[in-house]
């Protein structure tokens, strides 16, 4: 597990016993400063903590100050941030456990350096229950964070947090996006005991289904804990199971049908109902039960899978759709002229509440396109996928060489 810690002057002994601890309990701690008595400003260590945390670089945060209040009103001003103050046991599990705190904070002149090791290790170990009480309160918590983030985009422009990685080739695209899946999947299952994941459709990420394919302890995405593991489907096309266009289909062919996963965890769209618009609505109650919803709430997945088309679509968000405006709903039936049919799609506002979102994208036939999404003047109605920022998680961007040519 990956541990962001950092202190400010006051706690700058502490962090530096607690970093010695957290290395030799086998842990990975990501030393964020400060480095030395000298005075600083807790602010820009909890900053630099909570963006650890916030971002997926970490899997848990700990943060130290004189008393732990400072840091701790300064972390949960941060989008994604959990933090709770905390001087005993119990409160250092139980915040996890009931809250799904994510950064611990501690006093250093309230607590000693004999005590602090105990908090941390109750920290790390515990789990969030996901139980109905508790993962309806998140929800109201989160919303209320939606709220201020809200307020607070009507006067300052969107943050994107992007990473571009340019591989040579589609295979070389596809090993990175296995060794990231796995990666990311065995993080969420020791951080929260499960990992949920949209996939895509498409034909790039066929190549790294095949790699998910041949999980264990020497393929590039190692060993995935797949009874832990629930797949969703970011966008389908409204045809059954079975028919050669489904997404599904090609999921099943390519990876399901090769791996011990439990087929109650596998959670396609049922788009084998003959009115699109209900398969839609089935779907989005599939993700209000499984991930505990109220009404407003977002589901948050631990990654969302997309590919981009020449014309800029992302999952079945095609250009000057009504449905890139769409708030409300969690999952949408619209109607593609091109193809005079109808998809099925998770909505831009689930898209962006994603942990983290990773593009697949290869061929040349795209290079504009990726310019023009990621170089260009924001025009989300002509180029859809410019519509994905998560606004408390990151965005991937792995290109194959042809598809960058043009950046």
């Amino acid at each position: 597990m990956r541990v962001a810690i950092g202190s400010d002057h006051a706690g700058f002994e502490l962090k530096q016993s607690l970093v010695a601890w957290l290395q030799s309990q086998g842990y990975a701690p990501i030393d964020l400063g400060t480095d030395s008595a000298s005075p600083v400003d807790y602010p820009d260590f909890a900053e630099k903590v909570g963006d650890a945390v916030a971002s997926g670089r970490a899997d848990r945060g700990v943060l130290i100050c004189g008393s732990g209040v400072g840091a701790s009103v300064a972390a949960n001003k941060l989008a994604g941030v959990r933090a709770g103050l905390c001087h005993d046991i119990y409160s250092a599990h139980q915040g996890v456990e009931h809250d799904d705190m994510n950064v611990l904070v501690l006093g250093s002149r309230v607590i000693g350096a004999a005590v602090a090791p105990e908090l941390v290790h109750a920290f790390l170990n515990a789990r969030y229950t996901a139980e109905e009480r508790h993962a309806r309160r998140l929800q109201k918590v989160l919303a209320l964070e939606r709220r201020g983030r809200a307020a607070a985009e009507t006067a300052l422009p969107a943050v994107r947090r992007v990473e571009i990685h340019v591989l040579d080739d589609l295979d070389r695209l596809s090993r990175a996006a296995a060794v990231a899946f796995g990666e990311h999947a065995r993080e969420a299952v020791a951080a929260r005991g499960r990992f949920c994941v949209a996939l895509s459709g498409g034909s790039t990420p066929r190549a790294l289904y095949a790699l998910l394919a041949q999980s264990g302890g020497d393929a590039p995405a190692g060993i995935i804990p797949w009874s832990a593991t629930h797949l969703f489907w970011g966008d389908e096309r409204h045809v059954p199971p079975d028919h050669a266009d489904s997404n599904y289909r090609m999921v099943h062919e390519v990876l399901l049908s090769r791996v011990a996963i439990p087929p109650d965890n596998v959670h396609r769209v049922p788009a084998e109902n003959s009115e699109a618009a209900q398969a839609a609505g089935l779907y989005e109650e599939t993700l209000r039960n499984l991930f505990g919803l109220s009404a407003g709430d977002l589901p948050r997945f631990d990654l969302i899978l997309l590919g981009m088309g020449p014309d800029g679509h992302t999952a079945s968000l095609f250009p000057e759709t009504q449905v890139l405006h769409e708030q409300q709903r969690l999952v949408a039936a619209c109607w593609v002229e091109k193809f005079a049919a109808f998809r099925i799609t998770l909505t831009p506002p689930v898209l962006n509440a994603a942990a983290r979102v990773m593009f697949l994208v290869s061929g040349h036939d795209k290079s504009e396109t990726v310019r023009a999404v990621l170089a260009g003047p924001d025009d989300p109605d002509r180029l859809p996928a410019q519509l994905i920022h998560p606004v408390a998680g990151s965005t991937i961007w792995l290109l194959d060489r042809l598809a960058a040519e043009s950046l």
